[in-house]
């Protein structure tokens, strides 16, 4: 029997990129917008409001996670992993889909007045029964702001989980720069790709995904090597451990403070790519650090990592309906605080109904079908 070692720090590093995704969008909506960009160009300020860079992390978390049962030398089929990646992020998906429509159609308002750009181009559009059967299956490179424009991230999660088992044979066989460098590789030809054909268009979001394979390399090559890097960290002198943090810290948050003027630094590819080392940086230490690990692994860190993934996925149409039915009743503020308390409240009733039966489901399924694989032989 093979047991994978569970992280709980990086469970609780999830939750925590949620919630700044949660907290950019809160804010997002108000004129005070303005303010709170000129003040995250302070790079510490600008991890409340990371949100672009909460999905990069996202995206390494899902590599190292996904690699951990071929490290520990589990066996898994392809259709084992396939059928249990769909149940444990599409099923979710597509319920909360459904639940965006309806409350899209039913409570928006076409916009409002005084609040900002971003506000005032979601949930406008008028019902499209075409647009509508992409979101349900993933198909195209479907307008992902229609309903809940968090989802743009779940089509490169779901193309990636598709080849992934393929790349990890790679990253098994060959050392560390051999999978860096094909990482790299896959990140410089999809985001050429998309720069000459795909630029501002929907149509072409795959080059993108492309792009993203290089994020989860960089996952499954930290879980490849966790137990060399992280004994190297803790061996090395404490004032040093602090710098590491800091340059952590710095590159995650690169695209905000990094001479942000100069348009040659700031192209969105080599923003990733240093958002992606300061990902690999933080990962290291909260794995390497006795007390950061000790902070992550606090009841309220962990249960927010658990509901994160719903929280991801809820949080959006709670504000926009709260917005859309309360705005001129209400302080913008009190719909802040309501927001965040029903979509926490909302996430751990999704987390606990919805998400553990599609996980247990992807089990059931997949145990039925190494069952028949037996008998068959």
């Amino acid at each position: 029997m093979f047991i994978i070692k569970r992280y709980e720090e990086l469970d609780s590093i999830r939750g925590l990129a949620s919630l700044t995704v949660v907290i950019c969008h809160i804010i997002s909506v108000s004129s005070a917008y303005g303010l709170v960009v000129f003040l995250s160009t302070t790079p510490f300020l600008h991890l409340f409001f990371a949100s672009h860079e909460a999905v990069i992390m996202f995206f390494v978390l899902s590599g190292f996670v996904l690699s951990l049962p071929a490290l520990s030398g589990k066996k898994q089929t392809y259709s084992e992993f396939i059928i249990r990646r769909i149940a444990r992020i599409y099923i979710p998906y597509v319920i909360t889909i459904l639940i965006a429509v309806l409350l899209k159609e039913k409570f928006s308002n076409g916009g409002i007045d005084g609040l900002t750009e971003w506000f005032n181009r979601l949930w406008v559009d008028p019902f499209n029964w075409e647009l509508f059967f992409e979101h349900l299956f993933l198909i195209g490179g479907f307008n992902t702001d229609a309903y809940n424009p968090v989802i743009w991230t779940l089509s490169h999660e779901m193309r990636i989980s598709i080849i992934f088992p393929l790349i990890l044979v790679f990253i098994l066989k060959f050392n560390w720069k051999y999978s860096l460098g094909l990482g790299l590789f896959f990140s410089c030809f999809g985001s050429l790709l998309h720069l000459k054909f795909g630029l501002n268009k929907v149509d072409f979001t795959y080059f993108l995904s492309i792009h993203y394979v290089f994020m989860f390399i960089i996952g499954a090559v930290l879980a490849k090597h966790k137990d060399f890097l992280i004994n190297n960290f803790r061996n090395i002198p404490k004032a040093i451990r602090i710098v590491f943090l800091i340059s952590g810290l710095l590159l995650y948050t690169y695209s905000s403070w990094f001479f942000p003027n100069i348009e040659i630094l700031h192209n969105r590819t080599l923003e990733e790519w240093a958002t992606s080392l300061g990902c690999a940086i933080l990962i290291i230490v909260a794995l390497g650090s006795s007390l950061i690990s000790s902070v992550l692994k606090a009841n309220f860190f962990r249960f927010l990592g658990k509901i994160s993934y719903s929280l991801y996925l809820i949080h959006f149409m709670v504000l926009f309906t709260l917005i859309n039915v309360f705005y001129d009743k209400t302080p913008m503020w009190s719909l802040w605080f309501l927001t965040v308390i029903i979509s926490i409240t909302l996430a751990t009733a999704s987390y606990y109904f919805i998400e553990i039966p599609s996980v247990n489901l992807g089990k059931r399924l997949t145990f039925k079908t190494i069952g028949r694989n037996k008998k068959a032989a």
